[in-house]
């Protein structure tokens, strides 16, 4: 039956100072859902009163909440306020039931309606009647009479639907794509009266406008977006892009491409006043334009046999795009050709849902579903495809999360094949907080905040200081490290994890309490600084006018310094149309090669050169998540947690101590635990002057899915003391790993005649070694059994595990033809205890009959970051007197064995740590590589050894026992 759509009456539309209005019952056949879609209403930002806000769950922050977003208004057909006797006659709101009844539950439901349809055969030049084999829930059975498509059409015409879909895009002209070429963002304080909306606008403009969405999309010329020049044969000859034929090539632009719908749909939706886009038909068809070949392609692609493509991770990227660029472009489309829309979405929905979440290996890409299919299910209009896409979020979590479990209150973090690679949650992270932001959903949120947590404590304030920066326009800035020994892939810290941007980190901001100080941090993979903060209303009423005099053409470039001012420049430029000469220039290859530098300046690239259009599973990452789905109260929040002494707010001083800095940077104790029981993964914890972080969770295998003894197991692991950080250091000890990506990782055995060993260079807590066949390493251990013991002044942890003698350069069995390094299987234990004294550490192994010609415990000595203000080189020094106190003879610590060492001094920046033998006197030295990397990150560090055979050839059970405490 005809579907009718009932609100609350206190659904508000607030966002950026549009004028609200109350929307009720009369608005039939407008559906209301969480993004603010329906027509004639402002995009962006329906919020329902009251504002829900909830403690939050974990309670590391006393007196911060957590924001929960609204319940999207479910749809329903007849008044839940009225009566429905059973038998009565009723409309269930779907347009694809009859004769709706109520059943003797008072429940309306209906016979479904079948339709049916079949591409007919078309004469050349001709039209044809079509319809749909599947029914519209708004629209019900569709026919159509469209044009006949040409014989040599690339794009697939196989259906009734993508025969609807190609008519449509053949009836677009130029004029139909034209957006203004002299447009402008503008900007009045009467658009922003709200602080919250003037907060979200600012955040696009903040750091020089590098967070405001590119206009690719909209400076393209509009023969770019004609059928003419897309559907060619053979690809490329045309003026713009060709479709190719081949299934596997399908269309979307974004991260490596020209045009990502998602963006240039944003723009027609922006509802802000100053918006020159906001309710652009022309921009809403662009984006729907490339949305649409893709869906076709997409679909297209599913349905066949073989399809490589086809996996969740992929088409739930897909998905985001296609429902997002319909969502908001979708009233530019005739009734007819939205029903063909929506019968190709649903056939990628549904065949989604059937596709196991394993990934390619890694949980993160899995993320994308928590957006898209949210989306999706909006967009069709389907209360059980709402159902089951809860249940597809649930089933992702539970697959992905670690530690396995159907109480997703444990989950810790998204797996990256079976392990945890730190770099790689930042990719789950931005996906899950934009879904908690847009959906609400409590899971999505509460993983959400624990990934967060996590990363917060793996983040490691190096002693450098503030600093202001004048590359950075005299912005404060702040150096940090972060151990990375357990990823399977990545070798960057928490400090730079991936796809951290300035949108996610304030949303993350908005959800979790550990991850407020995100607000106040901009980074890049060396550093951080304050690109993003708490301003004033006055300061950002200033920044917003500065940008929009920029794109007036009016601005004093006086009042800013050159290299701001050129930054402010280069930033507008990639946002802003204000030239209708270079938008004309680049409209033929030989415009194109006549002026190239204007070209590149509007689109990166000259015509010709533009790409196929092919399969890009990877989701846009400048989605602005922040200003389309801003919580309430936001702006108040933060003011009120760091106001700021000076005048312009926040942005006169560095971030406070309480709030503004992760948890290693603020005063006082501090004991955090992540998993319970045998699931305990890491502990972070400082006491008194001593900082730890303590790993003991599983490793990754990387290869085949599911596992098999091929695969190779990836970072570095089995139970180990990832940092330790002291007063005045900074970290001294640091786990980190090359990861599998980077070209040049030795992240495996070498052979038996390898010298130095492979294991000489992991920059890891280890007990390692080798035997006349080959080398061994407790890093290789994929799963410790752990146990640990927390309060709030002391941390006990046990990690043990068994060095098997059928593991072969890193894999879980001996490659073929190759010998097994050990005899017998190597059991060890290893117990780490921390008080205000210091960190305790015991660790012992059971050779079992091996013969070892070489046994250490080893400790990866953070030597810095070459490039940055780290580059202050780690002073290692050995004491051999029998009391190495005061007046001790304290020398550097070589390459050499030093025999009856007592202690190991390691300073930096002023301070030290030491490492105290507990024995009458150890062999030490450290090992001769120094571990460098060059990839994704810049860092260098040294084991330092300590000889466990004691220079003879032990047998039994051989142990260490040393504490490590900031001096």
């Amino acid at each position: 039956m005809h579907r009718r759509w009932l609100v609350g009456t206190a659904t508000l539309v607030w966002l950026l100072g549009c004028e609200g209005r109350l929307i009720g019952a009369d608005d039939a056949g407008v559906p209301p859902d969480v993004f603010g879609d329906a027509p004639g209403l402002d995009a962006h930002a329906v919020v329902s009163t009251p504002d829900a806000f909830v403690p939050d769950v974990f309670g590391d922050a006393p007196g911060l909440d957590v924001y929960v977003p609204p319940t999207p208004d479910a749809f329903v057909g007849t008044d839940a306020s009225e009566p429905c006797a059973s038998g009565a006659s009723c409309d269930d709101g779907n347009a694809c039931t009859t004769d709706d009844r109520c059943d003797a539950s008072g429940t309306c439901v209906g016979s479904p309606l079948t339709c049916t349809g079949a591409r007919p055969t078309c004469s050349a030049g001709g039209t044809v009647e079509v319809a749909l084999d599947a029914c519209d829930p708004f629209e019900g059975c569709v026919t159509a009479t469209v044009a006949c498509p040409p014989a040599t059409t690339m794009l697939p015409v196989n259906d009734a639907y993508q025969v609807i879909l190609r008519d449509w895009l053949a009836s677009l002209t130029a004029a139909d794509l034209d957006v203004p070429l002299d447009a402008t963002i503008t900007f009045e304080p009467s658009f922003l009266p709200d602080d919250d909306a003037l907060y979200a606008t600012w955040l696009f403009t903040h750091n020089r406008g590098r967070a405001l969405p590119p206009t690719t999309g909209l400076r393209l010329p509009s023969a770019y977006f004609l059928l003419s020049n897309i559907d060619i044969d053979p690809p490329g000859t045309g003026v713009v892009m060709g479709v190719d034929r081949e299934p596997r090539l399908y269309q979307r632009g974004g991260r490596n491409g020209t045009h990502d719908p998602t963006i240039t749909a944003w723009w027609a939706g922006w509802s802000y006043p100053g918006n020159p886009f906001h309710g652009s038909a022309a921009a809403k068809r662009r984006a729907l334009v490339t949305a649409t070949i893709d869906l076709m392609m997409t679909e297209n692609r599913t349905r066949s046999a073989g399809c490589g493509d086809c996996r969740s991770d992929y088409t739930g990227g897909t998905l985001i795009w296609l429902a997002y660029a319909f969502r908001v472009g979708r009233d530019v489309m005739p009734p007819e050709v939205q029903a063909a829309y929506r019968t190709g979405l649903r056939r990628i929905v549904e065949r989604t849902l059937t596709y196991s979440p394993n990934g390619s290996g890694g949980g993160d890409m899995e993320q994308f579903q928590h957006v898209s299919l949210p989306h999706a299910a909006e967009v069709l209009g389907d209360p059980s495809l709402a159902d089951r896409v809860r249940a597809r979020s649930l089933e992702v979590f539970r697959r992905r999360v670690l530690p396995r479990s159907d109480d997703l209150s444990r989950g810790l973090y998204v797996d990256h094949g079976e392990g945890f690679d730190v770099a790689y949650e930042g990719i789950s992270l931005y996906f899950l907080t934009w879904a908690a932001l847009a959906h609400g959903d409590a899971n999505v949120r509460s993983i959400a905040s624990r990934e967060q947590s996590l990363l917060a404590y793996l983040t490691l304030p190096l002693p450098t200081g503030y600093f202001t920066d004048t590359s950075l326009g005299g912005a404060w800035r702040r150096e940090y490290v972060g151990p990375s020994h357990f990823s399977p892939a990545t070798a960057v810290g928490a400090q730079g994890t991936i796809w951290y941007t300035n949108q996610v980190a304030t949303g993350i901001g908005m959800l979790s309490d550990d991850g407020v100080y995100l607000t106040w941090r901009g980074r890049n993979y060396a550093s951080w600084y304050d690109s993003v903060t708490v301003p004033s209303q006055a300061v950002m009423r200033d920044d917003l006018a500065s940008y929009c005099q920029v794109g007036a053409g009016s601005y004093n470039w006086n009042d800013r310094a050159g290299d701001e001012a050129r930054q402010i420049r280069g930033a507008f430029d990639r946002h802003v149309i204000d030239d209708t000469t270079m938008r004309r220039s680049c409209t033929t290859e030989a415009d194109c090669v006549s002026a190239r530098p204007q070209c590149n300046r509007v689109l990166g690239y000259c015509v010709s050169t533009l790409p196929r259009w092919e399969e890009t599973h990877w989701s846009e990452t400048e989605f602005p998540m922040t200003t389309e789905h801003i919580v309430p109260g936001t702006y108040a929040r933060l003011r009120a947690l760091d106001p700021g002494d000076g005048p312009n707010g926040g942005m006169d001083e560095a971030p406070s101590d309480a709030i503004g800095s992760p948890p290693f940077e603020r005063t006082g104790d501090f004991v955090r635990r992540f998993g319970e029981g045998a699931d305990v993964m890491l502990i972070a914890a400082r006491l008194g002057a001593h900082g730890v972080v303590l790993h003991s969770g599983r490793l990754s295998t990387w290869g085949d899915n599911p596992p098999d003894a091929t695969d190779i197991l990836s970072g570095l692991g089995g139970g180990a003391l990832s940092a330790f950080t002291g007063r005045g250091t900074g970290p001294v000890i640091l786990g980190m790993s090359n990861g599998y990506q980077n070209p040049d990782s030795t992240d495996v055995w070498g052979s038996p005649s390898t010298s130095p060993p492979a294991w000489h260079r992991w920059a890891t807590h280890q007990i390692a070694g080798r035997t006349a066949n080959g080398s061994f390493s407790s890093a290789r251990v994929q799963i410790p059994t752990a146990s640990a013991t927390t309060s709030a002044s002391s941390v006990s942890l046990t990690a043990s595990g068994t060095i098997s003698s059928t593991m072969d350069r890193g894999r879980s069995a001996p490659a073929t033809g190759a010998s097994n390094p050990l005899t017998a299987d190597m059991p060890y234990t290893r117990t780490f205890e921390l008080t205000s004294s210091g960190l305790r550490v015991r660790s012992e192994i059971t050779l079992a009959g091996n013969a070892v010609t070489e046994l250490a415990e080893t400790l990866p000595i953070w030597l810095g970051e070459t490039s940055t203000a780290d580059a202050t080189d780690t002073t290692i020094e050995v004491c051999t007197a029998a009391s190495c106190g005061a007046g001790a003879t304290w020398a550097p610590l070589g390459t050499s064995w030093v025999a009856s060492a007592r202690a190991v001094r390691l300073s930096r920046f002023g301070g030290s740590v030491r490492i105290t033998l507990a024995s009458g006197g150890e062999r030490v030295r450290m090992a001769d590589p120094i571990w460098t990397v060059d990839y994704q990150t810049r860092g260098r560090a040294r084991l330092l050894m300590i000889d466990l055979t004691r220079g003879g050839s032990p047998t039994g059970t051989v142990s260490i026992d040393y504490t490590i405490a900031s001096e």
